[in-house]
């Protein structure tokens, strides 16, 4: 592992989490029992691999598109032991903690669910300034 892996795994280490946003996003159906809510932590995408550059192509958004989804974060969701999503306003990136793309899409792309989620997020966020 080289060391700029080694530091975004101290960083996701010592990442805030966010458990009562975790909760309110699960009880309301908009996140599942395995993802949990934290502050972001930027990833740098070094490797597109082949899905990931799949879906950038199939909804006409690039690399530099991706890695604005994860830069810009309002929250991070870790969904397994190295997959993260980082959810923008203006998109949404999954990295894999070595830094390659899973898949992203842009804003254009969300769905009622996926506004709502942002809604709530902002909402809770603001309560907690």
């Amino acid at each position: 592992m080289n060391s700029s892996a080694e530091d975004v795994n101290i960083k996701l280490a010592k990442a805030k989490k966010y458990p009562e946003l975790t909760k309110q996003l699960q009880s309301l159906g908009l996140a599942s029992a395995h993802d949990e809510a934290m502050e972001p932590v930027r990833i740098q995408i070094v490797d597109p691999g082949i899905h990931g550059s799949k879906r950038l192509a199939k909804r006409g958004i690039t690399l530099a598109d991706a890695q604005s989804y994860v830069d810009n974060a309002i929250v991070m969701f870790k969904q397994s032991a190295d997959k993260y999503l980082f959810i923008a306003d203006n998109g949404s990136s999954v990295v894999i903690v070595g830094g390659r793309l899973s898949t992203a899409f842009p804003a254009s792309w969300y769905d009622e669910k996926q506004l709502r989620k942002i809604e709530v997020i902002k909402e809770w966020m603001q309560k907690m300034k």
